[in-house]
């Protein structure tokens, strides 16, 4: 029996990417795609196990308010508030580069961080962040090497820029560490990206462009957004619209060809 995928096309250069992608891209036969209108006909497809996996492509976020009148950071805690396992916030992970990326914190503007990142948010996603690596990287959890980053310009330096390293951070880690866990941290975020190498399976971002401004260099436009924590598993390109290059040809279509390769 096949699987079946949903996607959602989105809006900007969605609909001509999943064009592109479908014509070009060697899909098994074990796998079909079933196109929904929208991120609402998705759900409800999910919740009746009509497709066993969703791809969504770029949305603008006012779109998502339409969907229910509710408002959404995003779409992956739109899927969450609809499919999420349990009540413990979801894991935004990237997947294409050197590593594993997994977010503390995702669409939060940067004078809400700090007071975001509190020991059961850190304790929820590094847990996320540790089950879904092992089953990515076929490997036990406490073989998972994972890199925690720090929060603050080298990492607070001691307390002198900035206490969360010191209030929340290595707790965290060191509670983790004493159950068996491979995890080091808080690592100062500026040296890490050149100096640390094939050296983790897995890193953790305390925010989201502290993770993801290096990882989509690192990953050369090959980066694809996946969710864990939901139902099914979830991938999306991670990219926006791009509206200013619809029907131009220019869109490169690297990151949903990984997003739809992760899935199927």
């Amino acid at each position: 029996m096949k699987r079946v995928i949903g996607y959602t096309e989105g809006e900007g250069v969605g609909p001509e990417l999943f064009a592109r992608v479908f014509r070009e891209l060697d899909i098994p036969s074990s796998v079909s795609f079933k196109r929904c209108s929208n991120l609402m006909e998705a759900v409800n497809r999910a919740q009746r196990g009509e497709i066993q996996g969703l791809v969504t492509g770029p949305v603008h976020k006012a779109s998502l308010q339409k969907l229910d009148g509710q408002s959404y950071a995003g779409q992956t805690e739109f899927l969450h508030a609809y499919l999420g396992v349990d009540e413990e916030p979801p894991l935004m992970v990237f997947i294409g580069g050197p590593f594993v990326l997994g977010l503390a914190t995702v669409h939060l503007p940067i004078s809400k961080v700090s007071d975001a990142l509190t020991k059961p948010l850190l304790r929820a996603k590094l847990h996320r962040l540790l089950k879904g690596s092992s089953e990515y990287f076929k490997k036990p959890p406490q073989e998972v090497r994972v890199a925690i980053l720090g929060l603050n310009p080298h990492a607070g330096e001691s307390g002198l820029l900035g206490t969360e390293e010191i209030e929340v951070i290595e707790p965290v880690v060191a509670e983790f560490q004493n159950s068996g866990y491979r995890v080091r941290g808080p690592l100062s975020a500026d040296g890490f990206w050149l100096h640390h190498q094939g050296q983790y399976d897995a890193v953790f971002s305390m925010y989201h462009d502290q993770g993801l401004g290096p990882y989509k260099l690192l990953a050369a436009g090959k980066a694809a957004n996946v969710t864990w924590g939901l139902r099914i598993p979830r991938t999306s390109p991670a990219h926006g619209t791009a509206d200013e290059l619809v029907g131009t040809g220019l869109a490169d279509s690297g990151s949903l060809e990984t997003a739809i390769r992760l899935i199927v």
